[in-house]
C-alpha cells in the first residue's frame, strides 16, 4: 500500500470515528476535520506523482487520483443525507424520509466502486514504484471496479428488503375447499345459519377462508349467511358472543353458538388451513344438530387411542380424531363406568374395538338392551379378537376362522395377508368409494357369515376378490382345505322392527383404520370408518367426501421400503465415492 493510500484510509477512518462513534458536540467537528485534512494530503502525496515519474507511472497515479476523487465523494453524499441537511433545505416528515434514504443508499455505493479500483491501484503503485508493467494499471483498476460494482448491489437489495414485504411460498399449499358432504350438509339446512368472521381488515388468514364460505354460500341457497367482523370495532357483538379478540369462525344457529379459533398469522394457520373443510364440518354439525356421545369398550384388551400391545397397529387416535370431526365427544366405557349394569342414556354410539378377552355375560345384556332400544353399534373384529358369539348372533353374523390371505391381489412386496379389494356393495355406506373405485388396504381380515335364523336385515359393504382364501392355520400357504372364495369383510345390519329402530356396522378387520394405516397412506379405510358413523346415526344426507390438503407422513425405512433405505444410506454415497476415484486415478495416469 502507498503512503496516499495509507493516508487516505487514516483520514476516512477519523471522519467514521467522528460521526459513528463520538457523534455530537465539538469532539465530533475536530475528529471529523482532521479526518479531512489527512485526507487532502494523502490527494497532494499523489499529485507529487504526476510530475518526474515514469509516464507509466503518472497513468497510474491518474487513475489512483480520479478513483480517489470518486471515493472521497461518498463524504458529499453522506452530508447530504444528515439532519443537518434535511433541516437546511427545509425537508419534513415523509419527505425529509425519502432525501435521507437516497443519499445514504448512495453513500457506501459511492465509497465502495471509488475504494476498492483505488487500493487495487495503490497495490500495484507500491509494488512497480519506477516503471508500471504494460496496462497493469488498466487491469487494476478494472478488477477493483467489478468488486465495488458486485458488492454494491448489496445495499440497494438490503433497502428493498426493509422496506417492502414480499413473501414467495414454494410449497404446495392450499386451503382445503368445500368438499361435498359439506355442500350437502349446509344445502339440508332447515334453519339459517350466521357464519362470523372475526378477523382484522386485509389479514391473510381471511383471504384464504374468504372464497371457501363463498362457496358455501352458494351451494346452501341463502341458509349460510357470512359477515366479516372486527373485534375491536363490533364489540357489542364480540361481548355478546363472548369473544376477546379475533381469529374466531362463528357459527349461530339457535342457542349457545359454536366456534372455532385461527391463528391470526398464515405460515402459523397453515395446518388448519389443510384442514379447513373439516373442521367447519366438525363445528357446523355441532351448531345444526348438536354434541353426540361415542363411547368405546374398554377393559377387555380392545384397540383404543393409548398405545399397548400390537402399537400402531392397535392404537386408535386417529379413529379418535374421526369420531371428534364428526362432532362426537368420545368416552370410554367398561366394568368401571357400570356396563355391567346399563349403557349411559346418553349414548349415541358404541364402538367395540376387537376385543381380545371375553366380555362378560352382564356386559353382554347391558349391550344388547340398549342397542334394542335403538342403540348404534360399530363392531371390529379379527383373528386374535374374542368372537364375541352371543354379540354377534344377535346381529346374526359369525366370524369365520384364519386370516384372509389374497397371494393375487395384496399389496405389492408385502404379505398375502395384506391384501387389497375394492369390491363394494350397494349400500349407501360404500356409494361414494364405489363411485370412485378407491381399493381398501385390509391388514389381515376375517370373513362374516350370515345366520339365517337371525330376521336382520344384512347387507355386504365389502368383499375380497375371488382369489381369497381363510387360512386356518395361518401358514401363509393355501392347503387342500382352503378354497379360494369371495369373503364378506363388512356388513351394514338393521334391526327388523318398526318400534326402537337399531343399525350396526360390522368390520372384520381393525387394522385398516388404526394410526399404523393412516400414516402409511392408506386413507380409504378412515373414510369408510366416516360414512359408516354418519350412516349409523342417522346423517346419510351428508355423506360424501372430506376435502383435505394435509400432507400425507412418508416414511423411508428399512422394514418399509428396504431398497429405497439401503439405496439412499450406502449405494449412492459408495458411487460417488467410487466415481470419484476412478477420476483421480484416471488423472494421474495421463500425467
Amino acid at each position: 500500500m502507498t503512503l496516499a493510500g495509507t493516508l487516505w484510509l487514516l483520514g476516512m477512518g477519523l471522519v467514521f470515528v467522528g460521526e459513528q462513534i463520538v457523534g455530537t458536540g465539538v469532539a465530533r467537528w475536530i475528529v471529523g476535520g482532521l479526518g479531512v485534512l489527512v485526507v487532502v494530503a494523502s490527494f497532494a502525496l499523489r499529485a507529487r506523482k504526476l510530475s518526474g515519474s515514469d509516464p507509466s507511472v503518472q497513468q497510474g497515479a491518474i487513475l489512483g487520483m480520479t478513483t480517489a476523487g470518486v471515493a472521497t465523494l461518498s463524504l458529499v453524499t453522506y452530508a447530504l443525507s444528515t439532519a443537518e441537511a434535511t433541516s437546511t433545505f427545509g425537508l419534513l416528515d415523509e419527505s425529509a424520509a425519502r432525501w435521507q434514504g437516497v443519499w445514504s443508499s448512495l453513500t457506501p455505493i459511492v465509497l465502495i466502486i471509488g475504494a476498492l479500483p483505488m487500493l487495487s491501484l495503490d497495490l500495484v503503485l507500491y509494488a512497480n514504484p519506477v516503471v508500471l508493467p504494460r496496462d497493469s494499471a488498466k487491469r487494476a483498476a478494472m478488477a477493483g471496479l467489478s468488486a465495488g460494482l458486485a458488492i454494491s448491489l448489496v445495499f440497494p437489495l438490503n433497502y428493498l428488503a426493509n422496506h417492502y414485504s414480499v413473501e414467495w411460498d414454494t410449497a404446495h399449499f392450499r386451503t382445503a375447499r368445500a368438499g361435498e358432504a359439506t355442500k350437502r350438509l349446509v344445502t339440508g339446512l332447515a334453519q339459517p345459519v350466521e357464519v362470523y368472521l372475526f378477523f382484522p381488515a386485509g389479514n391473510d388468514v381471511l383471504e384464504e377462508v374468504r372464497p371457501y364460505f363463498r362457496e358455501l354460500e352458494d351451494a346452501s341457497g341463502g341458509m349460510i349467511r357470512v359477515s366479516v367482523r372486527d373485534q375491536a370495532i363490533d364489540v357489542a357483538l364480540a361481548e355478546e358472543l363472548k369473544l376477546q379478540d379475533n381469529g374466531w369462525v362463528v357459527f349461530v344457529e339457535e342457542g349457545e353458538p359454536v366456534k372455532f379459533k385461527m391463528r391470526l398469522e398464515r405460515n402459523r394457520a397453515k395446518r388448519d388451513l389443510r384442514q379447513f373443510d373439516s373442521l367447519v364440518q366438525k363445528n357446523l354439525l355441532k351448531a345444526t344438530r348438536g354434541q353426540r356421545t361415542a363411547y368405546m369398550l374398554v377393559g377387555h384388551g380392545e384397540a383404543s387411542h393409548r398405545s399397548g400391545e400390537g402399537g400402531d397397529w392397535r392404537k386408535l387416535s386417529q379413529l379418535r380424531r374421526l369420531l371428534q370431526n364428526q362432532s362426537y365427544r368420545v368416552e370410554d366405557l367398561g366394568l368401571v363406568q357400570g356396563l355391567a349394569e346399563q349403557v349411559p342414556a346418553d349414548a349415541d354410539l358404541l364402538i367395540v374395538a376387537a376385543p381380545t378377552d371375553p366380555l362378560l355375560p352382564e356386559e353382554v345384556q347391558s349391550i344388547l338392551t340398549w342397542l334394542d332400544a335403538g342403540g348404534q353399534l360399530m363392531l371390529f373384529t379379527d383373528s386374535r379378537a374374542d368372537p364375541m358369539p352371543p354379540l354377534m348372533n344377535h346381529l346374526g353374523l359369525t366370524r369365520n376362522e384364519g386370516p384372509i390371505a389374497d397371494p393375487k391381489n395384496r399389496f405389492p412386496g408385502q404379505s398375502p395377508y395384506l391384501i387389497v379389494t375394492d369390491r363394494y356393495g350397494t349400500h349407501s355406506i360404500v356409494g361414494t368409494l364405489n363411485k370412485a373405485g378407491q381399493p381398501v388396504v385390509l391388514p389381515g381380515p376375517v370373513g362374516l357369515s350370515e345366520i339365517p335364523e337371525v330376521q336382520t336385515r344384512r347387507t355386504p359393504l365389502l368383499r375380497t376378490q375371488s382369489t381369497a382364501f381363510a387360512d386356518k392355520n395361518a401358514n401363509a400357504q393355501q392347503d387342500p382345505d382352503e378354497p379360494s372364495k369371495v369373503h364378506t369383510i363388512a356388513m351394514a345390519v338393521e334391526s327388523d322392527k318398526s318400534e326402537d329402530p337399531w343399525r350396526a356396522v360390522v368390520i372384520g378387520n381393525l387394522g385398516f383404520t388404526s394410526d399404523a394405516a393412516v400414516s402409511n397412506g392408506w386413507l380409504t379405510g378412515p373414510h369408510l370408518v366416516v360414512e359408516s358413523v354418519r350412516w349409523l346415526a342417522g346423517d346419510e344426507d351428508v355423506s360424501g367426501e372430506t376435502a383435505s390438503e394435509e400432507d400425507v407422513r412418508i416414511d423411508h425405512s428399512p422394514s418399509g421400503q428396504r431398497w429405497w433405505f439401503w439405496g439412499t444410506i450406502f449405494a449412492v454415497p459408495l458411487v460417488v465415492l467410487g466415481g470419484g476415484i476412478t477420476w483421480v486415478f484416471g488423472r494421474r495416469r495421463l500425467r
